[in-house]
């Protein structure tokens, strides 16, 4: 397992269980679907204090995974870590975001898997987040946009052109 990782509340739990130096797409989904959360919730998802408590957090809510999803880790160490937490259910995320619309709850979930193979890629983002008819854009991804490489930006980017988006990226107080 590694500490390495500065900003370990959006990372991907392969970053932090397996430094194996594969970095892909899926990784930067993971954080796409921790801003998404936050975005939604007003606050970080994840936010341990180091590492091995944003893990604990991450299986919280995404319940205890099936050993199929774990192969991807060599380290005896993580194995032990992960077999040493209590089993736990996954939590709907309706439970966090109770305004939500189903479709955006639909999408963070599927950013959100804890296996890398089974996370949203950016092609069926596009598909996903296609909205017919809308021309209005919600700008309070634009912080967001700014900040992530090129083909980040058009998954957020989609999200903030339906009409009805707002309710979910900025809901009354």
């Amino acid at each position: 397992m590694t500490e390495h990782v500065v900003t370990r509340w959006y990372r991907a739990p392969e970053l932090m269980l397996s430094a194996d130096g594969h970095y892909t797409p899926a990784i930067d989904m993971w954080s796409v679907g921790c801003i998404l959360a936050e975005l939604l919730g007003r606050g970080p998802i994840f936010a341990g204090g180091d590492f091995t408590e944003t893990l604990r957090m991450q299986i919280d809510i995404l319940g205890t995974r099936p050993d199929e999803e774990l192969a991807f880790i060599k380290s005896q160490q993580a194995l032990d870590f992960l077999a040493g937490l209590p089993h736990r259910p996954k939590v709907p995320w309706r439970n966090f975001y109770a305004d939500a619309s189903d479709k955006v709850l639909d999408l963070l979930d599927k950013m959100l898997q804890f296996s890398a193979t089974k996370r949203i890629t950016v092609g069926a983002c596009y598909l996903a987040l296609s909205y017919k008819g809308s021309s209005t854009v919600n700008t309070c991804f634009a912080p967001v946009i700014l900040s992530h490489p090129p083909y980040l930006v058009a998954p957020l980017y989609l999200l903030t052109h339906n009409a009805h988006a707002s309710s979910f990226c900025h809901p009354p107080l």
